[in-house]
């Protein structure tokens, strides 16, 4: 996503034209999502407890879009978070979260 920006669009591209993978796609979020909420749904321990919370909430939010909205109403989507043009910069927010819970694993 950082480093080969044209192959990243062209693959999101691409799943968003085809709309078996972007059922699957959903499918797979939405179990990721759903095996982290039910496993680890706690809202108060801290900052690291949260974190993890809220990202099996937005997979299974996003799994349940990429399964029932259109392939165009994804690439609106994708458009309207201007994706191409800040594609930088939700590479570096996904970074970064990568590192701080790394970091917080390996410090508990």
């Amino acid at each position: 996503m950082l480093l080969r920006k044209t192959l990243f669009l062209k693959a999101l591209n691409d799943i968003t034209g085809n709309s078996t993978s972007l059922f699957m796609a959903g499918i797979v979020l939405l179990v990721l999502g759903l095996s982290l909420v039910l496993t680890h749904n706690i809202w108060h321990a801290g900052f690291l407890p949260l974190v993890i919370t809220l990202i099996g909430w937005i997979l299974i939010l996003r799994g349940i879009v990429s399964m029932f909205v259109p392939g165009d109403g994804i690439a609106r989507m994708i458009r309207w978070f201007r994706v191409e043009e800040f594609s930088w910069l939700y590479a570096m927010l996904v970074l970064a979260i990568g590192a701080y819970l790394t970091w917080a694993g390996f410090m508990r």
